[in-house]
Order: C-alpha cells, then structure tokens, then sequence
C-alpha cells in the first residue's frame, strides 16, 4: 500500500492489522474533558472489557462491535475484518443490499453480530449507491432489550435521515418483487471497495484537517458517498443541527472542545485583531511577515501569513513597511468579511452530538437540536451573534451597558 494510503488511514484511525476495535484518543470524551466521565462503550460491551480504561485490554474481544455504536463521539473504530464486512456488498452484482445479523438464517451480503452494531451512517452510505434490505425478523424475537433498542434507534436514524418518502424508496424490510439480491461480494473486492470509500474520505479530511478540524471516521464515509452525487441529484437529508438562545459571549469554548470541528464562531474582528498582534509580535522578533497565496484553483479571502528571519543588515524602515503592508491586507480582509455578520456557526453534517460542546459552555445557553433538511454541503446553520473586543485584552464578550472591558478585565485586583 502507497504511503498516502496509510496516511490517510491512519488520519481516520484505522489500521488495518488489527482484529478488534480501537480507539482514536483524541476523539474520547474522557480525553477531552473529565468532568463528565464516559462509560457507554465499556456499559455496551457484552464481554465487560473496560474499554474506557487508560490502557485497554482486548482480552476476549468478540469483535461485536457494540462499542463502535456505543460511542458518542465516534471514537472507536471497527476492524479490516468487520469493515470489509459491513462493506462487502462493493462488488455486488444483485440490485439490493441484504444486511442481516448473525441470527438470520438466510442469505445476506452483509453480516454483522447484531445491526445495532453497524453505525447508521454506513447503512446510509449503502443506501444511497442501492436499496438496502434489513432483516429485523431476528431482532424482533431477540431477548436482549438493549440490543432491541439499539435497531430502534439504527432505523429511526435512517427515516430522519432520509426522510419519510426517501425511506420507504432505498430501505426496505424484505427483498423486493422482482429484484435480485445477488450473491454478495468477494472477498478482496469487498476489501479493496472498503478500502477506496475510506481512502477518499480520508483524503478529503486530511486536506481541510488544519482548517476544519477532524470529521468522524463513519461521517467521512456517508460524506465522500454525498458528494459523489451531483447536487442537483443528491436527494433532500435531515442533519440535526445545535440551537443557541442568544446569550453566546463569544467564549469559543465550545468551537475548541468540539472533537469534529463543528462549531465556528464567525467574529471578523476579532480574527482580524489576533492577526495584528500576530505580525506586531513577529516583526518585533525582526521576522518579515509574507502573505501566503491560495493554493489551487479555489481563491480564498483569508489572509495568511508566513514570517521569514530578516537577513542581516535588513533596516527598521523595510521591517515596518513589511509591517504595514501586512496589517493593510488584514484590514481588506476584515473590510470584505464585516458584512457576513458575527455568528455562531453549526455544521450539522460534521456532527455526531456527542453533547461536549453544551457540556462545556459556561452559560449553558447552547443545547437541543432542530432539524435541518438540505442537500448542500456543508450543511451549515448560523446564528446571530452580538459580542465586542474587550478594549484590554482583546477578546470578545458579550457587553453589558456601556462596558467596554471583558469580566476578568474588570474585576478588582487584590494586593
């Protein structure tokens, strides 16, 4: 395998020797925070591995993949073996997915320990290249409650999804008159086809990572299989997407919590501002700031810089026009960029509402979900958002009167 394809997998935490799932630190709850401590992975798992433990041992492992669902933030990942699994249908030459658990006695493309254990935004993938039937007959004689539950909430996922209309056309419950389900795929067709969908996905993420932030390992996939299909042929999907009362005080708390790079909060001021004092500090360090020019053939309108030492000899006087030149830049960028608005800005399309985000914000005034029903990615919702600079530090907050300085600013220092 090319190095760029183990870079990219690597990037979605997958690695392709092992033979249990793993789980991407960065993504966990319990690394992110600790004032809330995760257990649902190790509460789903049936063998009562203590999968939330620092160090995890995988010491019998079924490999059920009950945990990869369990997981708020999408912070486990299944092995090669359950993805070539859950995607064997890639070379598939029938006209529907049959998906089925290891009870179903009859034939199925794909196989899984229990349909709770494959994330609903593979079954969507699927759903959306052809019909995918789901043989729930086993579940409904199932004697686990959980597990029950846990297909209630894979198909509810699916019709808010796709909608009421959409879900009747591309998941179905047995194979339709008329239509062939095939004899499922080979093995390494299966695997090379897994492979290729988490290759681009991958790929896709990897080019916005530094921007964006990370997007999940299961929504990389659902999301490269969207934009596959041209807009105007996409059909309508349901996001869910954060709501905000209005109070936000422009914190960013949450925007830098967020595990998936959801939450942006839009202050032209404030990024023009940080990008001052950014060439004030560098120029006094004698670098020359050097504005980076867009790469490919998407412009941006951001300005971004690279600091190069000044070479011996070079005078003050280069250095501040260098100086100026770069704080003119930022200036047209803020001019171009204040008519947007300030606004908290929610990409429901990243999301997995893990709820880290409401978990962490100081005035709790984010929390809830609505629904939002497009075919556009991103699939983005602003809100309003009305914060200042605070006039010493720099930093927004949501003023109150007059005040022209943020709380810590304003309060009274005690000798």
């Amino acid at each position: 395998m090319a190095l760029v394809d183990n870079v990219a997998l690597y990037a979605l935490g997958y690695a392709a020797h092992e033979s249990h799932p793993m789980r991407l630190d960065q993504y966990c709850l319990n690394t992110v925070q600790r004032k809330y401590p995760c257990s649902d992975c190790a509460d789903a798992c049936p063998k009562n591995i203590d999968i939330a433990a620092k160090e995890i041992s995988w010491r019998g492992c079924t490999n059920c993949n009950l945990c990869v669902t369990a997981c708020p933030t999408q912070a486990i990942h299944e092995s090669s073996a359950s993805l070539d699994t859950a995607l064997a249908n890639a070379g598939s030459a029938g006209d529907v997915v049959v998906v089925a658990c290891d009870q179903h006695k009859g034939q199925a493309n794909v196989r899984a320990h229990c349909l709770a254990s494959i994330p609903w935004e593979l079954v969507a993938a699927l759903a959306l290249k052809k019909p995918v039937v789901l043989k729930v007959k086993a579940c409904r004689e199932c004697q686990n409650d959980d597990l029950r539950e846990g297909v209630h909430d894979l198909i509810s996922s699916l019709k808010r999804f796709f909608g009421p209309e959409e879900f009747k056309k591309r998941i179905h419950s047995r194979v339709p008159e008329g239509a062939h389900a095939g004899s499922g795929a080979s093995k390494r067709t299966a695997f090379e086809g897994a492979m290729s969908t988490v290759k681009r996905g991958a790929e896709e993420l990897l080019s916005d990572m530094d921007e964006q932030g990370r997007v999940s390992h299961y929504r990389a996939i659902l999301l490269e299989t969207l934009r596959e299909i041209p807009e105007e042929e996409r059909p309508e999907v349901t996001w869910l997407t954060l709501t905000e009362d209005g109070n936000c005080r422009g914190c960013e708390i949450c925007s830098k919590m967020c595990p998936h790079g959801a939450i942006e909060l839009r202050i032209p001021e404030y990024a023009a501002e940080q990008k001052r004092r950014e060439v004030e500090r560098e120029v006094k360090r004698r670098k020359i700031p050097v504005i980076i020019e867009p790469s490919g053939s998407d412009s941006s309108d951001e300005v971004s810089f690279t600091y190069q030492a000044a070479p011996a000899g070079t005078s003050t006087q280069a250095l501040n026009e260098a100086k100026e030149a770069a704080l003119a830049a930022i200036d047209e960028e803020l001019a171009r960029n204040i008519s947007l608005g300030q606004a908290f800005v929610h990409d429901a399309s990243r999301c997995t509402q893990c709820g880290l985000c409401y978990m962490s914000c100081p005035e709790e005034n984010i929390g809830g979900w609505a629904e939002i029903t497009t075919r556009k990615l991103p699939a983005k919702v602003e809100h309003d958002l009305a914060v200042q600079l605070c006039e010493k530090c720099g930093r927004p907050f949501k003023p109150k009167a007059d005040e022209t300085k943020c709380t810590a600013c304003s309060r009274v220092s005690f000798l």
